[in-house]
């Protein structure tokens, strides 16, 4: 599975389970800073990452600039694949 495509399920997996539907969240939108996901969902979304990249993030990566927004997400994952 490409980047382009974890981002999409990415994007999927923030609005249906991590936002309930109550909004919506897009590639560039900050997920911190915006309020839309807290640092408890993050911790899930990291799981959520490594589980459709088939990857294991190190501690040393789960810092902000990685999982700021979805577009930063696919940034981190291009960076490991290459």
């Amino acid at each position: 599975m490409n980047v382009s495509e974890i981002g999409g399920r990415i994007v999927e997996y923030i609005n249906s389970e991590l936002l309930n539907g109550i909004s919506v969240v897009n590639r560039d939108d900050d997920l911190l800073e915006s309020g839309l996901v807290d640092s408890f969902a993050i911790m899930w979304l990291v799981a959520f990452v490594e589980e459709q990249a088939e990857i294991k993030i190190p501690p040393d990566d789960l810092v902000i600039q990685n999982f700021r927004t979805v577009s930063a997400i696919e940034k981190y994952l291009d960076t490991r694949a290459a």
